[in-house]
């Protein structure tokens, strides 16, 4: 994969990713602004919330990576495996743009 494909779909990768930060964030924004719940709807609310902090801690983590590896893109870095320093296959860049080793 040439750097700039890669740049691309690294790109909106990252786009992606803040957006659905930004609604994961809203929903829980939301969900503590409601007043009037039951007990029960206040535990199925909290579990919801619990769920969606996951998810939101793997996008951020999924889009740390990414601007690592537009880092490593910028400098020069990007298909060099960074435990033994040969070549990331081209496949596997397609498959994990943001992957930093070779296997």
């Amino acid at each position: 994969m040439d750097t700039q494909n890669a740049r691309i779909q690294l790109e909106s990768l990252r786009t992606q990713l803040l957006s659905r930060l930004d609604r994961i964030e809203g929903h829980i924004r939301s969900d503590g602004e409601a007043l009037n719940q039951d007990s029960e709807e206040a535990a199925v609310e909290r579990e919801n919330d619990q769920v969606l902090d996951g998810l939101s801690l793997h996008d951020r983590e999924e889009l740390s990576q990414i601007d690592h590896a537009l880092g490593r893109i910028a400098n020069g870095q990007y298909q060099v495996c960074s435990k033994c320093g040969g070549a990331i296959a081209a496949d596997r860049l397609s498959a994990l743009p943001y992957t930093t080793v070779c296997t």
